[in-house]
């Protein structure tokens, strides 16, 4: 927010002007995302309902601790010094080791469990490469820094970063999922989703620390020069970029010259950059698409119907140096998100003390998303960090706990991160409490289950969004600080996601709350100011992007009020 005061002024409008739940308005809003599911997102019913994941697969005595449904969310990995390259490869290794179970295939693995009543996740890793997986293929899959050599991922893990401009390495990818669905997965997870969505970011942390940065091998490099043709005249490319000759031109040096600096200063100092990350954005997205089309296509063949997420950070709220890590862009595609999260308001701290640490926002931004749960949990370097606070074990099982409760409150998950070698069972002793509790009262939880409120914050996802992510994160927060429950609503940016936002009868909204509205859709523009006309109440920051005096505070528009926020 860019005024501390903001948020307390929302609470007090929104104390002071909330509507009776029986009066209603002439033409509320509604989104079809939030109210009406796609039929591709909603065709296996497990998936509305209930369950506990955990992360990695546990034997069956620590399933009944847990009361785990899906078993091993992350699955798919690879074990040093073995060539383990399939979707359930690390499952199956741990499950054996402590279960003392053999199995000769991925079949008998996945109905082994599904003999004792539990879905199985395989999982394909996106972005992240290794020899045990890939083996000799690496070289080939390895995006290259600006000094040639194979782009890092996890120095510690020997791990590379792959690039999705290549479309083997989707093949690969394609190939791992077909490899899961013929197993009988129920699902499959796909890590790391954003790829080379990634590559600013990394070459910017390149330059603080020990890494090798993404972003120069030759299907970066021409893919660049090609987009680049298809997008500007030679004449353009001239004047706006300096290049006279693209058949020829060097990237190379030119994009690495500017690594050091933040993205707003690194497009400032080059408008070339801007391109360059479109074009990694883009082609990401494309790629990806592709990989899930194909998954889709392939299960649709072979009779089955698979469920697919993915793992997108902290669905793209952390934004180091001020750059974006796509994800939400994949929500049409996806059926739902199963990701790592931490309070990323407060970047400086990994645990900020409740209710601070509330995550609320990213619970129902993942919900609002793709209508379905949001399967969130803590992100591996934060869950290393945990035990090594100066916490109690009784401090860190109620942490755990109280976030536990909060997802599954907010129609989501909280995924159960046991490691046997560890011995964490009392630490994560209050989620196995709430688990039993949830299962056995899933009509609470179920996505039939709603909340009674007449307020939604409404995204309008888009850069416009996601440079203002501070203010949707902290109307989440201090509406949940406040008791006062609320919905999210979701709309696309026209591009990755279609808008559907639309203004129909009946519904139980009187009062929204739009974060920004900073590049957000002439149609979009329209339907706020419809929705305040016919008697609504709109919270709205920059208000001077919707044609109105830059002047805080209320404004009175047709039958409603808006509250403008500066």
């Amino acid at each position: 927010m860019k005024k501390g005061m903001k948020n307390i002024l929302v609470v007090l409008l929104i104390g002071l002007i909330s509507v009776p739940a029986t009066a209603m308005i002439s033409n509320p809003l509604t989104s079809q995302n939030f109210s009406t599911p796609s039929t591709t997102q909603q065709s296996n019913s497990w998936l509305q309902e209930t369950q506990v994941f955990d992360m990695l697969a546990l034997p069956p005595n620590r399933l009944k601790t847990f009361h785990v449904s899906v078993n091993g969310l992350w699955n798919g990995f690879f074990v040093e010094g073995e060539n383990l390259s399939g979707p359930f490869e690390f499952g199956k290794y741990l499950e054996s080791f402590y279960s003392g179970n053999v199995y000769e295939s991925d079949a008998a693995f996945v109905q082994a469990q599904h003999q004792q009543g539990l879905l199985v996740p395989g999982t394909i890793l996106t972005t992240q490469g290794h020899p045990a997986l890939q083996g000799d293929l690496i070289e080939d899959f390895a995006c290259r820094s600006a000094d040639g050599q194979m782009a890092t991922w996890d120095l510690n893990a020997g791990s590379y970063f792959m690039c999705a401009q290549n479309p083997d390495i989707i093949d690969w990818m394609i190939g791992q999922g077909k490899k899961a669905i013929d197993a009988g997965a129920d699902m499959i997870t796909l890590d790391e989703i954003e790829g080379n969505g990634l590559v600013g970011i990394l070459q910017y942390v390149s330059t603080f620390i020990e890494s090798n940065e993404p972003g120069f091998c030759p299907y970066c490099l021409e893919g660049f020069r090609a987009y680049l043709g298809d997008h500007f005249t030679s004449s353009e490319l001239s004047t706006l970029f300096d290049i006279s000759d693209l058949s020829t031109y060097e990237f190379l040096p030119r994009i690495a010259a500017t690594m050091n600096l933040s993205y707003f200063q690194r497009i400032q100092t080059d408008p070339l950059m801007k391109e360059y990350f479109t074009f990694q954005e883009e082609g990401t997205f494309d790629a990806k698409k592709r990989l899930i089309t194909e998954l889709r296509t392939y299960s649709t063949s072979q009779g089955k119907n698979i469920i697919i997420s993915a793992n997108s950070f902290a669905l793209g709220t952390s934004q180091t140096g001020d750059y974006l890590i796509q994800g939400l862009q994949y929500s049409s595609l996806l059926d739902f998100f199963s990701f790592e999260n931490k309070y990323t308001a407060l970047s400086d701290q990994s645990f900020p003390s409740l209710p601070r640490s509330k995550w609320v926002a990213w619970e129902k931004l993942a919900r609002a998303a793709t209508n379905a749960p949001g399967v969130i949990l803590v992100d591996s370097a934060a869950m290393g960090k945990l035990w090594q606070q100066p916490f109690s074990v009784k401090k860190i099982r109620n942490y755990l706990a109280v976030h536990c409760a909060e997802a599954y409150a907010n129609q989501g998950a909280f995924v159960n991160w046991f490691i046997k070698p560890f011995d964490q069972t009392y630490r994560w002793g209050g989620c196995a409490k709430i688990y039993d509790f949830v299962l056995r009262n899933r009509q609470l939880y179920d996505a039939s289950s709603s909340i009674d409120t007449s307020t939604a914050v409404v995204y309008f996802f888009g850069k416009g969004m996601q440079n203002n992510t501070g203010n949707y994160l902290g109307l989440c927060q201090i509406l949940a600080e406040s008791n006062i429950p609320y919905d999210v609503i979701f709309d696309g940016d026209g591009q990755y996601l279609n808008t559907t936002l639309t203004l129909q009868n009946h519904s139980k909204y009187h009062m929204i709350l739009v974060p920004s509205v900073v590049d957000i859709t002439t149609q979009q523009k329209t339907l706020v100011k419809e929705f305040v006309a016919s008697g609504g109440t709109a919270v709205v920051f920059d208000p001077e992007e919707l044609g109105f005096p830059a002047n805080e505070g209320p404004y009175n528009y047709g039958n409603g009020t808006f509250y403008f926020m500066l």
